[in-house]
């Protein structure tokens, strides 16, 4: 994992907003939408910068969905690409 992190990071400071969301300034995003599914491992993370965001006033919806993973919307926008072209 630790090879992962290095590779995803190319260099960056693991707290640079380049890196995360979490670390951008929060008074500096527009109006935010966050997605999460209750199982995925990012789930506390998103959780935390709709925190952040709405800490400092800024509009931010919060979306947690039940029982569905990490990346779901990838997969059902590629369920729909593949229904449209098979």
């Amino acid at each position: 994992m630790s090879k992962a992190v290095e590779l995803y990071l190319a260099g960056a400071h693991p707290r640079s907003p380049y890196a995360s969301p979490l670390y951008v300034d929060p008074a500096g995003p527009p109006p935010t939408l966050v997605f999460v599914g209750s199982d995925e491992a990012l789930r506390e993370d998103g959780v935390r910068m709709a925190e952040r965001l709405h800490a400092v006033d800024r509009y931010v919806g919060l979306e947690v969905w039940p029982r569905i993973f990490q990346v779901w919307r990838m997969f059902a926008r590629i369920g729909a690409f593949l229904r449209a072209k098979l």
